[in-house]
């Protein structure tokens, strides 16, 4: 199993964790704790979101070169994504 599968577990259940406490902070009625469970909400979306958006831009701009004929494009090697390492091996 590769680190992305691994990494999107486990923020897949840092997600379903904080809506299971959310909810029950929310039927005892402490508010400012369901605040905090809602910023790590917030914050695991956001990486999900920059995560996909890094491998969508270097798709977009792989295609783009090869759209016009620029095979000068070179990427560097990331250490988290296996999909994006990938990409560039091929």
């Amino acid at each position: 199993m590769g680190k992305d599968y691994i990494r999107i577990t486990a923020l897949s259940l840092l997600l379903s964790a904080s809506g299971v406490g959310g909810s029950y902070l929310f039927r005892k009625e402490m508010y400012f704790s369901l605040l905090f469970i809602v910023l790590i909400v917030i914050l695991v979306i956001r990486i999900f979101i920059n995560d996909r958006k890094s491998l969508i831009s270097d798709l977009i701009r792989l295609t783009d070169s090869l759209r016009f004929n620029d095979f000068t494009l070179y990427y560097k090697k990331k250490n988290g994504s296996r999909l994006h390492n990938e990409l560039v091996d091929n």
